[in-house]
């Protein structure tokens, strides 16, 4: 295959160089520079400066000014890995390669740019513009505008009332207990089930009291 035009390339897996004249690839980092030199290997510089030749198969050309197609996201999407993108349901993407079935290479409303899954997205209405391409300063600002937005969107926790948000007083009558008095024909068991019934009003009135703080 003859030499094209330069492009820049997303790197899909890990790549050691075992020769001399190969570059090391790092699963996630873009590539600068990127043109082929035969079907199976392509040629580029990572951002170290380095550069070298490296197996086609394991990155993914990208053409920033050029988009495959628009397409809106069906969900919200959290990327987990650092070569992917996320996004959030009704956000435009627009796709820049299609590196298998299940997955492609886009880039998202704060200009970042990595794989996503393709059953995420739906084509967008006929006639939608593609998304500016940022400079990567301004990318750095919308994604932490962004991030901080998401971040902002925390839920409300709920708690359940309780009687200290509906303070309720109960007031008893006022009535003074029996004086204990032992009668010239009382036995000591009448006395005893005196004594327990008003150590019963007691304990009732404590509760009452209680329940009302």
């Amino acid at each position: 295959m003859s030499s094209k035009s330069a492009k820049s390339a997303k790197v899909l897996f890990d790549f050691a160089a075992r020769k001399p004249e190969e570059l090391s690839l790092v699963k996630g980092e873009m590539l600068s520079n990127v043109a082929a030199v035969s079907d199976d290997w392509w040629k580029g510089s990572n951002k170290a400066g380095a550069r070298g030749i490296f197996p086609a198969k394991y990155v993914v050309v990208l053409d920033e000014n050029k988009v495959l197609r628009v397409v809106l996201a069906k969900y919200d999407f959290a990327a987990k890995k650092a070569d992917r993108i996320s996004f959030r349901k009704g956000e435009q993407i627009d796709v820049l390669a299609e590196v298998s079935s299940e997955w492609w290479t886009g880039r998202n409303a704060a200009g970042q740019t990595g794989l996503f899954p393709s059953n995420y997205v739906i084509e967008a209405p006929s006639g939608a513009a593609p998304l500016p391409a940022a400079s990567s300063s301004s990318r750095r600002k919308t994604s932490q505008t962004l991030d901080k937005g998401r971040s902002a969107r925390k839920e409300t926790a709920f708690t359940s009332a309780t009687l200290k948000d509906f303070p309720i007083q109960f007031k008893m009558p006022s009535q003074s207990l029996p004086v204990l008095r032992i009668g010239v024909n009382e036995s000591l068991d009448d006395l005893e089930q005196r004594t327990a019934v008003r150590r019963q009003l007691a304990a009732l009135d404590q509760h009452i009291a209680e329940f009302g703080e």
